[in-house]
């Protein structure tokens, strides 16, 4: 039993290795190819996924994992990411609606008169 654990470890720490080399070349060649952000997959991601602060994935994750086990751990984050981004697109969009002063009213109003005479 002890052999086959330790061919486990061994090939999680050679995906390990793999996947972080093949993220330190990427970056290099982000950043050799201009890309601010070093990273063209992160670059990517982040424009296709939105930014979710660390903390809240972070907060997903132990959350999930409390909550629902293994499938928790995967679940927790998307739906705290989910929840995060429609939260803050709320708030923006309280921000974002103005009600037209009087003035631009009258002005419209004006503007309407002056391009039908």
């Amino acid at each position: 039993m002890q052999k086959g654990s330790e061919r486990v470890l061994a090939g999680l720490v050679g995906l390990n290795v793999a996947l972080q080399v093949f993220d330190g070349v990427a970056t290099y060649a982000g950043l050799r190819a201009g890309i601010a952000e070093g990273n063209p997959l992160l670059a990517a991601s982040m424009h296709w996924l939105g930014i979710t602060p660390a903390l809240v994935i972070f907060i997903g994750v132990i959350g999930g994992t409390l909550a629902h086990g293994i499938v928790g751990l995967f679940i927790g984050p998307i739906i705290l990411a989910v929840a995060w981004e429609l939260l803050t697109a709320w708030v923006r969009d309280d921000e974002v609606r103005v009600v037209p002063s009087d003035a631009e009213s009258d002005a419209r109003d004006i503007s309407a008169v002056v391009g039908e005479a």
